[in-house]
This record gives C-alpha cells, sequence and structure tokens, in this order.
C-alpha cells in the first residue's frame, strides 16, 4: 500500500501509458512511484525504523505463539500482524495497532508454554471468538484497501470513520475476551515487556542500530501498556457482593443445629475462624439451615453484613466456574487473568471477619480434577480471618487436613414434621392419615413440603397422597423444574453424580441395598445379597462411593438407604430387573441355608440369622408375583419363623395364593397350615381352625398322613380355647393317628394335652392366689411347653 502522507510532490506530471487519469488532472502511476533522489539514496528515516521495529515486535509475538498449542491462537497472530503491518496510513489506525498489540501482549503471555489440557474451554471459546472479531475488522479494513487510491484521498473523512469503528470493535473485543484481565499492576506490564524485548534480542540476527530499534520496540510495548493500564484504572471500582438469601419461612425442628453452628462461629478465639460442615443427603434441609445460620443476629453482627458471602456452587461443574462462582460471589474488583489470586487477593485485603457459605460444594468435589477443587479450599483455609461453612451430600467433608466440625443432618422428628405439613395444608393436618404419610416419606424435610404442597394445591388428602405414593413413587413429588421443586430432580442429582458414574459397583449396590427396606451388614452383603451381581472386590469401595453421595447411611453396623430415596431407585422404568431377580434368588437361598425348626440342633443359630433380615426377607419375597417352588418354600420358612417369634399373617397368606397358583398341593397343603398356625397366634381361633382342617384334607389328599394328624392335633389344641367341648375328642382322635403311625414325639405331645387339661379341670383355685396359680403349676407340669 502506498503511504499518502508521504506522497512525492515532484512526482512527474506528465502521464504514462499505463497510468490512471481522474477527473482535475490528478495522476496514479501503476508501475512505480516517482521519487527524487533524496528518497532513493538518503540513510533510512526514522519512519522506516518505526516500521522496521512493528514488524520485530509481531515477529517476536510471532516466535512465542508457537509455543501455544491452542487451535485458533497462530491465526489471531497472523491477522494481528496482518492488521498492524498493513493499515498506517489513517489517523486511527495508530490506536488501532497499540489495541492489537495490547490484545496480543496478553495472549502471548498467558498461554505460552501450556499443555492443551491446562487451558481451560472457555477459554478456547474466548480465542475463537477473538478470532471472529479480528476477522472481522480486517474484512472491513480490507474494503478501504480494495478502494482506488484517489477515492482513498477523496473520502479520507469517511474511511476515518470506518477505522474508528474498526477501533471500537477492537475495543469491545478487549473488554469481553476473559484471557486479557487486566495484569495486576503497572510493574507487572512493565516486566512483560522487558521479557518480550529480552525474548526478541536473543532471537534476532545483529544488525546496525540495534539499541536504536530496541528503543523503538519498547515504544510500542509501552503504547500497548497505556492501553492495559487504562483499562486497569477503568475497572478498578468494587462491584457488591452476592445477595445473602433470606432465612426460610417454614422452619421446624432444626433450632438447636442453628443455634449451635452460630455459637460456633462467634465464639473462636483471634486468628482462627471455624471450619463448619453439614453433610447428609439431598432434600434433608442443609441449605435452609445455612441460611437461617447466616442470617442468625449474632452472625449478621459479628461479621456484618458485606461480610458474610454466599457462594452457591451446585452449577460449578468446573474447577474455572469453581473460580468464577466465588470470583463473582465475592464482587471482587481486581482482573488480572488468574481468578484466584485475585480472590485471594480481595479476601487479604481486609483483615475483617469474613463468612464463606460454599453451599451444595459436593458438584465440584465430585470432579475428575478433586486435587484442583481441593487446593483453592486449602487456599481459602489458610486465610485465619475467613471463617469457612461447607454443605453437601456426602457423609464425609472435604480435605482431610481441615479440621471441621462436622454435623451429619438426619430426617426431623415427628413433631417438626407434623408442624412443617400444618404450616402448609392446615386442612390434611388433621387427618389420621397423616402419620402413616409422613412415616412413608421418611420425615424427610423436602418431601413433607412438596407433598403438603400437592395436598393443598390439589385438595387431596394424607391418606389420598399415600395412595398415590405407594403407586407412583417419588415421581408424584414433582411440582416444577429445580431441585426445592422435584424429589426426582433433587435425588438424580446424587445418584447421576461423577463418582457413581465411575463406579459402576457403586450403582448395582445402591439398587441392591434398595430392596432391602431395613439395610444389612457388609457380611451379609457380600456373603448374600450382592453375592451374585457385585465382584466382591469392590463391595467396599462401592459402599464407600454410596457414602460419599450420601445415597446410603451407616447406622451402626447396617448401611441403610432412605425411604424416599429406595421409592426413587425402586421406580420400575430405572430399576434393572438382573438385580431383582438375583436378590429374589439370594433371599430363597439364604432361608434354604437356615431353615432349622424348633428343636433341631442348629436351630438358634438359625432363628438369629433369620431374625436380623426378616424384615428384609420378607419384603423382597412379598413382592414376587411368580409361582415358583424354590420362593413358596423360602415364604414358608420365614411364616415359620413368624409363627415361633411373633406372629403375621402377609407372608403365610402370600405363600397360600402363590401355591393356590402354581397347583402344587402339597405346598398348598403347608401354607394353609401355617396360615392356620399363625392365626391362632394371633387368637383368631375360627380362621385358624378352618385353615387347620383345610390344611388336614390337602395333606391326606397328597397322602402325607404325619402332617395330617399334626394338623389334627393343631385343630384340637386351638378349640380348647373356644366354647366348644369337641377339643377332647379331637386330640384323641389324633392320639390314635399317631399311635398307627408309631410316632412317639407326636404320642407325647397329645397326651401331654390331655393330662395337663384333665389337671386343670380338677384344679380348685386357692383364694389366695387366685387364677394365676393355675398357670404355675401347669408350668411345673413337664412337657406343657412342648405341648405348646
Amino acid at each position: 500500500m502506498i503511504c499518502f502522507p508521504c506522497w512525492p510532490k515532484s512526482a512527474s506530471a506528465t502521464p504514462a501509458s499505463d497510468d490512471e487519469i481522474f477527473p482535475g488532472d490528478v495522476i496514479v502511476r501503476k508501475k512505480e512511484v516517482v521519487r527524487n533522489d533524496n528518497y532513493n539514496l538518503g540513510p533510512p528515516s526514522k519512519g522506516e525504523y518505526a516500521h522496521e521495529t512493528g514488524k520485530m515486535f509481531l515477529e517476536a509475538l510471532d516466535i512465542a505463539a508457537e509455543q501455544i498449542p491452542v487451535p485458533g491462537v497462530d491465526i489471531v497472530i497472523k491477522v494481528a500482524k496482518s492488521l498492524i503491518q498493513t493499515y498506517a496510513t489513517l489517523n486511527h489506525a495508530t490506536d488501532l495497532k497499540n489495541r492489537i498489540k495490547s490484545l496480543t501482549l496478553i495472549l502471548v503471555d498467558e498461554l505460552k508454554g501450556k499443555k492443551v489440557e491446562e487451558i481451560e474451554e472457555r477459554l478456547r471459546s474466548d480465542i475463537k471468538q477473538l478470532e471472529r472479531d479480528l476477522k472481522y475488522i480486517q474484512s472491513k479494513l480490507d474494503e478501504i484497501a480494495k478502494q482506488n487510491t484517489f477515492l482513498v484521498i477523496l473520502f479520507r473523512s469517511l474511511n476515518e470513520n470506518k477505522v474508528q469503528g474498526c477501533v471500537e470493535r477492537l475495543g469491545n473485543a478487549l473488554e469481553s475476551f476473559h484471557l486479557a484481565r487486566q495484569i495486576a499492576d503497572t510493574d507487572a506490564l512493565e516486566h512483560l515487556s522487558q521479557q518480550i524485548v529480552t525474548f526478541y534480542r536473543q532471537q534476532a540476527q545483529a544488525v546496525n542500530d540495534m539499541q536504536e530499534d530496541v528503543t523503538d520496540l519498547r515504544k510500542d510495548m509501552k503504547a500497548a501498556l497505556a492501553i492495559l493500564t487504562e483499562r486497569k484504572q477503568s475497572n478498578s471500582s468494587p462491584l457488591r457482593r452476592g445477595v445473602i438469601p433470606v432465612a426460610p419461612d417454614i422452619f421446624f425442628g432444626r433450632d438447636t443445629i442453628v443455634n449451635g453452628f452460630a455459637l460456633t462461629l462467634v465464639s473462636q478465639p483471634e486468628n482462627s475462624m471455624a471450619r463448619i460442615c453439614l453433610l447428609g443427603p439431598g432434600g434433608m434441609g442443609k441449605t435452609s439451615i445455612a441460611r437461617a445460620v447466616l442470617n442468625h443476629q449474632s452472625v449478621i453482627e459479628y461479621f456484618g453484613e458485606e461480610n458474610r458471602v454466599w457462594v452457591p456452587c451446585v452449577k460449578a461443574t468446573s474447577v474455572s466456574s469453581l473460580k468464577d462462582t466465588l470470583y463473582d460471589s465475592l464482587g471482587v474488583s481486581l482482573n488480572t487473568g488468574d481468578p484466584l489470586r485475585d480472590i485471594l487477593h480481595d479476601l487479604n485485603s481486609s483483615k475483617s471477619p469474613i463468612i464463606l457459605l460454599l453451599d451444595n460444594f459436593e458438584t465440584p468435589w465430585n470432579l475428575h480434577s478433586r486435587t484442583e477443587v481441593q487446593d483453592i479450599l486449602f487456599q481459602l483455609a489458610k486465610l485465619e480471618h475467613v471463617a469457612l461453612f461447607v454443605t453437601m451430600r456426602s457423609s464425609q467433608p472435604p480435605g482431610d487436613s481441615i479440621h471441621w466440625k462436622c454435623v451429619h443432618l438426619e430426617a426431623v422428628d415427628k413433631v417438626a414434621s407434623t408442624c412443617i405439613y400444618a404450616e402448609i395444608d392446615p386442612a390434611g393436618s388433621q387427618s389420621p392419615e397423616l402419620a402413616l404419610l409422613l412415616d412413608e416419606v421418611g420425615h424427610m424435610p423436602l418431601a413433607i413440603t412438596l407433598m403438603a404442597k400437592l395436598g393443598k394445591n390439589l385438595g387431596s388428602t394424607p391418606a389420598e397422597l399415600l395412595e398415590q405414593y405407594k403407586q407412583g413413587g417419588t415421581t408424584v413429588m414433582n411440582l416444577g423444574g429445580s431441585t426445592e421443586q422435584s424429589m426426582d430432580i433433587c435425588i438424580g442429582l446424587s445418584v447421576e453424580s461423577q463418582p457413581m458414574k465411575d463406579s459402576p459397583s457403586a450403582a448395582k449396590l445402591l439398587a441392591v441395598l434398595a430392596l432391602l427396606p431395613v439395610g444389612t451388614t457388609l457380611k451379609a452383603l457380600s456373603q448374600w445379597w450382592a453375592h451374585n451381581t457385585v465382584p466382591h472386590a469392590t463391595i467396599m469401595s462401592g459402599l464407600g462411593t454410596l457414602l460419599d453421595t450420601s445415597l446410603v447411611e451407616k447406622r451402626g453396623d447396617t448401611f441403610v438407604v432412605l425411604p424416599v430415596i429406595r421409592r426413587y431407585v425402586l421406580d420400575p422404568k430405572r430399576f434393572p430387573e438382573n438385580i431383582w431377580e438375583s436378590t429374589v434368588q439370594m433371599a430363597c437361598a439364604f432361608l434354604k441355608e437356615h431353615s432349622a425348626s424348633f428343636g433341631e440342633i442348629n436351630y438358634l443359630g438359625h432363628k438369629n440369622a433369620r431374625s436380623l433380615e426378616e424384615a428384609n426377607l420378607q419384603g423382597i419375597l412379598l413382592e414376587t408375583t411368580a409361582p415358583d417352588p424354590d420362593i413358596i418354600e423360602a415364604l414358608l420358612i420365614l411364616s415359620e419363623h413368624q409363627y415361633e417369634t411373633r406372629p403375621r399373617l402377609e407372608v403365610s397368606q402370600h405363600s397360600l395364593e402363590l401355591s393356590k397358583k402354581l397347583g402344587d398341593q402339597k405346598l398348598y397343603a403347608e401354607s394353609l397350615y401355617w396360615n392356620g398356625q399363625n392365626s391362632k397366634g394371633l387368637d383368631q381361633y375360627e380362621e385358624a381352625i378352618n385353615e387347620l382342617c383345610l390344611a388336614r384334607e390337602a395333606f391326606l389328599l397328597v397322602s402325607e398322613v404325619k402332617r395330617a394328624a399334626d394338623a389334627l392335633y393343631w385343630i384340637g389344641n386351638v378349640t380348647m380355647s373356644t366354647d366348644s367341648q369337641d377339643y377332647q375328642r379331637i386330640l384323641e382322635d389324633a392320639l390314635a393317628e399317631f399311635q398307627s403311625l408309631a410316632d412317639p414325639a407326636g404320642i407325647a405331645q397329645c397326651q401331654t394335652k390331655l393330662a395337663c387339661n384333665g389337671m386343670l379341670n380338677q384344679f380348685q383355685p386357692s383364694p389366695r392366689f387366685g387364677s394365676s396359680a393355675i398357670l404355675i403349676i401347669c408350668q411345673k407340669n413337664s412337657l406343657i411347653v412342648l405341648a405348646g
């Protein structure tokens, strides 16, 4: 391009054949520019030196940029180099050049020598945006350059405006480009310029007048630094810190925790601020407690309004976004391109007590780059005037070397649970079924809140809500698209967290434990429940992940899944079928392995083992609908166990239904027998006699004569408790059948019952002892216990 301010006045006015002639006799030569002898033969001018040093500046940047592995940076440098070298004709071009230089200076310094993985994704995106901005500017300036030179001269002011627009566009790019955050101070900027000059001096070949070149190069640098310094000064006004959420208006059962935390925060010795960690599963109210603590009057008075900082970490899905969240929440004004340094500088700028509330810290903590997150936490923990308050879905606090005061948050008590519901839905709070609903959701505050809102909005009673919940699970409690309005979203954040994705065993163990209503021990989990689904070597690590994400609680030696989380996991849409089948098989195998009846040598040990897992066994087997012989036999073993310990009918009736569906007469007879026995244990005598009579008939049909005699004996035994006088005849018939079978145990059983009954009829109670003496005498007369 021709430098128009230097247009030679002595140029020939005679047009050549290839010259262009415009109105006004203006001649533009195409093949050559006519210059006088002074221009052609004289030494280089200062302007020419300036032109050369401008090139040196960009050559230095060009060489340094080779160390940057991010795609697009080399294009940015090349475009910048082209812009600076080419468009030097108009007044605003100098400003444009200096702005480009300031940008490329920061770009190289921030990225040189780094690996690709060390450069944040957002910064790569910013580089692409910068590339687009520079290319846009180049395209506009190209439009100017393509004009005929006469038009450039004639419409100089118009073109000046276009260049000025490019300057403004680049200024906007400077403001939005995250890599071009302000350097800490002018000294750092000078140091950076010195590095570039030294770098160039090492690379350049020896030439004459090097000192003059370097001096001019420094001038280029200082012009670029002046722009950055100006930006630093214009951005130095302090920013307001994030707003603290107000205390929750519906808040019951947590006053002790809130007051304890507040006291801890304000009563620490000088230069030793508190480190508090509130742990627990989603939906327990950790955030609500944190809001209440930060709005506690003593905390406000101690820290002041501005020094209470709320840092919502739930969306901090990368190390850079965690830094940005801290940066924005603190309202940091310093902008050096290193957010953590700016954050620490801001916190250190005042020694007044500050409290940082890192809410939902599990999000950044669960990243693969935990070491970097931990380093940030350690840096914050070193600040003696800064109190840390962390809430997270976990059973363990972050950072082993930090001395935390930890509280693991559990469900509220029944009184607080009722108050929460009543505050939202007063009408439903009077329902007698409310207690059942609250028990079903495990007294979890979020679940109670969502159920109460649902009841109020739909006009549903707690009984209706309970029925809906049993049918639809946690999907019923979805009132919106956030964790505060949807139980599925709340629990899903933990179930779909990175640690769970990284541990397939954890997901399988969660499914297994969700099938166990009262949880189980590590031993039982390894030997039985997870034996066929989870590799033994990974069970402990899987449990560790479940504890870390607070999807499982450890109560003593037992690992338990909370009721609402169980409902979420057991949803048929997400529950793995193979886990269910395997767990049913394990339940059957467990009962077969522990099937000893009363009087057998292993009875006591088997009985204790069955008692420990009884609720789990019942919960699994009652959900089975397949008429499988192994399942029915397992139900019969459990029915017998319940008759001997605490009679109930659910298991025996379920075995009766399945055996009838199967069509196995013997299993059907056994189911009738144990259903009758459990009815007797519940003092339902008529039902017991009826079931035992049916059982006897079924036994006789399959030639189980011994079992038919057993049923007859118990028919007589139960008849003794009614008004009927037929019991003696029935017992005598049972005795005859045992005698025909030569069954000594059956014979002794019947004779004892008949003998004891005779003694009872002959005994006259003493007025002194009353009827209780009858029981004592009966117990002392030998085999009454055997007779039952």
